[in-house]
């Protein structure tokens, strides 16, 4: 305890003069000795948070968070910090990983309350756009951007949210659906992904009035028969 408190006085002194460097060292040598898993992985995080903020040490943080999950797999804080460090490196390999593994920490609770329901089905499904943002644009992998985009179209959001997942998948498989597309839409979807997207989205247009797109569908699917 005497130890503790003497290392505790360090820890705020360090704190007082910005000797990052000092308590950086000090919350090392405590993750190195602490056996709870829960503890553990908070220091990382404190540890990864000091090299992140203060040091501005993207590099070091990003490892520091993964040892944190790592200690305790699945930590969102620790996700969330990390997610937001590759995205500032740009490296969105690890990002999607990142994102993968909080939507897999993101529950359903189809049996909740209304609104803890609904708060849950927006975060899955913002992440599932993401997702599927990042494979369309940044990875350009659009057969695994559409299975992202079917997924949200399947989370239980009010019409207003479902229709971006509707446009999404728009974009990708309906041939002149925007001025973007052109003729390259549906490069790198297999056919019968291409086509089982124009089904799944086809009641969604006819419902939202949308005649062109609609046609357009219709087009892709009779393509297939």
């Amino acid at each position: 305890p005497e130890d503790r408190e003497a290392e505790q006085h360090l820890e705020e002194l360090a704190i007082q003069l910005h000797d990052w460097p000092e308590l950086l060292a000090s919350y090392r040598r405590r993750a190195a000795r602490e056996k709870d898993a829960t503890e553990r992985a908070s220091l990382l995080i404190e540890i990864a948070s000091l090299q992140e903020e203060k040091l501005v040490d993207l590099d070091g943080a990003a490892a520091t968070y993964h040892e944190a999950l790592t200690a305790l797999p699945g930590q969102l804080r620790a996700l969330r910090a990390l997610a937001r460090i590759e995205e500032a490196r740009g490296d969105w390999e690890s990002l999607v990983d990142v994102l993968a593994q909080e939507l897999a920490q993101t529950p359903e609770l189809p049996g909740a309350p209304p609104v803890a329901a609904g708060n849950a089905a927006q975060a899955r499904f913002d992440l599932m756009m993401r997702l599927g943002s990042l494979e369309e644009t940044s990875l350009e992998r659009p057969g695994r951007a559409l299975a992202h985009f079917r997924d949200a179209l399947a989370v239980g959001v009010p019409a207003h949210v479902r229709s971006q997942a509707v446009a999404a998948i728009v974009r990708l498989v309906l041939p002149g659906a925007t001025a973007a597309q052109g003729a390259s839409a549906g490069d790198g979807i297999e056919p019968a992904q291409r086509i089982a997207a124009a089904r799944l989205v086809l009641p969604y247009l006819e419902a939202a009035g949308a005649i062109a797109q609609e046609t357009a569908a219709l087009e892709v699917i009779r393509a297939g028969e």
